[in-house]
């Protein structure tokens, strides 16, 4: 698997290195951060906020804006990190999308899940820890 982060897209290759599926598709979101007007190119929710802040957009499932780190765990699924949208996504091994994280994670860009179901996250606070069964809920109560 390959994050290809300048595509908004997954890689998924087999282990001779052979192109099997792409796993996700773009939401190239554009905030405007002087005017505080939004655009997003995808389904979404879109809301910004004053001049010079920081605008918040809810892209899609299944869509990504600047993915970085990918893992699998034992169960057949890819963790993704979406850090342009600010969560972590969950797809099975054929693409399909299973879930997104409950909580924002800011920026997050590494993820690896242990044979045990916990996973750890590094994003731009810090990084996190989740036990348990992490593809089904990655909220707060799995903290």
């Amino acid at each position: 698997m390959v994050s290809d982060t300048g595509n908004h897209r997954v890689l998924v290759f087999d282990a001779g290195g052979k192109y099997i599926r792409t796993i996700g598709a773009p939401s190239t979101n554009v905030i405007n951060q002087d005017t505080a007007s939004a655009t997003a190119t995808t389904t979404g929710n879109v809301t910004a906020d004053a001049p010079g802040e920081h605008g918040h957009i809810t892209a899609a499932d299944g869509t990504f804006f600047r993915p970085l780190g990918v893992a699998a765990d034992n169960q057949e699924r890819i963790y993704v990190c979406d850090c342009g949208n600010d969560r972590i996504q969950i797809f099975s091994l054929l693409g399909e999308h299973l879930s997104s994280s409950e909580v924002s994670f800011e920026k997050p860009t590494g993820i690896c899940v242990d044979s045990f179901g916990n996973a750890l996250i590094c994003y731009s606070r810090g990084v996190a820890v989740f036990s348990g069964c992490p593809g089904v809920r990655l909220s707060d109560a799995d903290e």
